[in-house]
């Protein structure tokens, strides 16, 4: 039967809208915003946001630990130089304990957002990201304090292009870079269970911080180190299976001395290698390490110096036109004035060690160093810049120090005024 359409709908004569009645009853108001304010909160929304991405960023998060214990945003990270070279290296033993808070934040931060079988799948991706960073960062970290401990860095070899390798070893110490490296990925998996304590010992501190994208998380990094070197026992059958309160005293002294130096002046490389006898030798002192490892570390800087003034001796001379001996008694020359300042009294250090920039800054301006046909005035500078750099180093060297500021005072070195060191303290 055909339906009657016009019934089929509700009759909509009886329906009136009263417009006046309407806005007598809601008068629209002005907002009271103005657009600086809503440029604002948008800011505000979108920083949020960059927090809250980049707090599930653990890819970017988990390989930046060698740099620090921030959480990066997602547009303001670099690609970790570990993902893009298989030869990169680092001594900074930090990332063990950025490396595991950072993991930890990740994953509780899932568990607290997601559930059931997307749950599972963000875990999974975790754990699968976090075991590949695990293995790249010990291997570039083992690689870095074995490098050093056999002697097998360009610089020292003073060849731009040399490759360690591990059947040729150049000092005593023959130390396993894969051993090592199983050894650091045991670390990280007991540093795991002792951070599970800090979270539980901490736990309102630690809601905050997952709630916060990862503010405050350096605060944990510390509570970790502190709790870990209370659980180290400083003793071991090998180096390569030392303590963690060893690996990080080993890895902070190769970090602080500094990555070395390529140079044509004999003198400019004597100073640079004394200052870093000098460097380790204070540092080797006040480190809290065991007995052995300190004495191995101890031979290898002593090792690796020879090794350095030898090659470089043996690359230049030729070169120069001066014989071996003639450029290694100058090196070493340039080397005693700051390598025996550790013997010196600590009243006298900066008089004694500006008699060292004095002779460093006379043998430059004379010509001791091969470039003498310069300009005078270009030597000027190379001098000058030479004298800042090694202040500078010294400077910095000793602000890292955790020692008390009168001390620092006794250490830290004035510069120099015109060609003068000034030894007048």
């Amino acid at each position: 039967m055909a339906m009657d359409i016009k019934t089929s709908f509700p009759s909509l004569n009886n329906y009136k809208i009263d417009i006046d009645k309407t806005f007598k009853a809601e008068k629209m108001k002005v907002s009271s915003v103005t657009q600086e304010e809503l440029l604002e909160n948008r800011r505000k929304l979108d920083a949020e946001q960059i927090k809250s991405d980049a707090a599930e960023n653990y890819w970017a998060g988990l390989y930046s630990s060698p740099n620090s214990c921030e959480i990066p945003s997602n547009g303001n990270y670099e690609v970790s130089p570990i993902v893009i070279s298989k030869d990169y290296t680092f001594t900074d033993p930090q990332f063990i304990t950025n490396f595991v808070a950072k993991e930890s934040l990740y994953e509780d931060r899932i568990k607290e957002k997601y559930s059931g079988k997307e749950l599972e799948e963000r875990l999974n991706g975790l754990n699968k990201v976090s075991d590949e960073a695990v293995n790249k960062l010990s291997e570039a970290f083992a690689k870095g304090i074995g490098n050093f401990l056999n002697g097998d860095l360009n610089w020292i070899n003073d060849d731009l292009t040399y490759k360690g390798s591990t059947e040729n070893k150049n000092n005593e110490q023959n130390f396993n870079v894969k051993e090592f490296q199983s050894h650091i990925i045991d670390v990280i998996k007991n540093k795991k269970k002792i951070f599970e304590d800090v979270k539980t010992q901490n736990s309102a501190e630690w809601g905050k911080v997952i709630n916060n994208y990862g503010d405050g998380l350096k605060n944990f990094t510390d509570k970790l180190d502190n709790l870990s070197n209370l659980y180290s026992i400083n003793n071991c059958n090998t180096i390569e299976n030392m303590s963690y309160s060893d690996i990080k005293a080993v890895g902070t002294v190769i970090t602080t001395l500094g990555g070395g130096i390529y140079t044509n002046s004999p003198e400019v490389l004597g100073a640079y290698l004394g200052q870093m006898k000098l460097k380790g030798d204070i540092m080797l002192e006040s480190c809290n390490m065991s007995n052995e490892v300190k004495k191995t570390l101890s031979n290898t800087i002593s090792q690796n110096i020879a090794r350095k003034i030898v090659n470089f001796s043996n690359s230049h001379s030729a070169i120069v036109g001066t014989s071996f001996n003639n450029l290694e008694g100058r090196v070493v020359d340039s080397f005693n004035f700051f390598a025996k300042l550790y013997n010196d009294d600590l009243k006298q250090f900066r008089t004694e060690y500006s008699k060292g920039l004095n002779n460093l800054m006379s043998s430059l301006l004379e010509g001791n160093s091969y470039e003498n046909e310069s300009p005078y005035a270009n030597k000027i500078r190379f001098t000058n810049s030479i004298i800042d750099q090694q202040v500078n180093d010294w400077n910095s060297f000793i602000d890292k120090l955790k020692i008390d500021n009168d001390t620092k005072k006794q250490l830290n070195i004035n510069g120099f005024s015109g060609n003068i060191i000034d030894s007048k303290f």
